[in-house]
């Protein structure tokens, strides 16, 4: 099992948005992190193409990267949202949704 801490919650009326996109393009590529402390990725990008991904079997690929807790989110992703400090992002699991894949692939 592969833990992928998401960002944020997915809003409902964009998941079929994201489903059609992916029916015809595939699986995601999606940015992360590897938190070894905790054990997870962490997703800097891409809750809804993850939770449609989980919901039609498919295995992500990751693009990963390493983790610098002295980072901006934006030194990993280009944003259209607010820029967070990273050792915010790394350190509230508790109250973000997490999914599990059986299986993740790399770039």
């Amino acid at each position: 099992m592969v833990a992928v801490v998401l960002m944020n919650e997915a809003q409902e009326e964009h998941l079929e948005e994201v489903k059609s996109y992916m029916l015809e393009n595939g699986a995601p590529v999606i940015k992360v992190v590897f938190d070894e402390s905790a054990g997870v990725y962490v997703a800097l990008e891409g809750s809804h193409r993850l939770h449609v991904a989980k919901s039609l079997g498919f295995t992500p690929i990751f693009e990963e990267y390493d983790l610098d807790v002295d980072c901006m989110l934006s030194d990993y992703v280009d944003l259209d949202a607010d820029d967070y400090p990273m050792v915010e992002i790394v350190g509230d699991y508790f109250c973000r949704p997490i999914i599990d894949f059986n299986q993740v692939d790399f770039l």
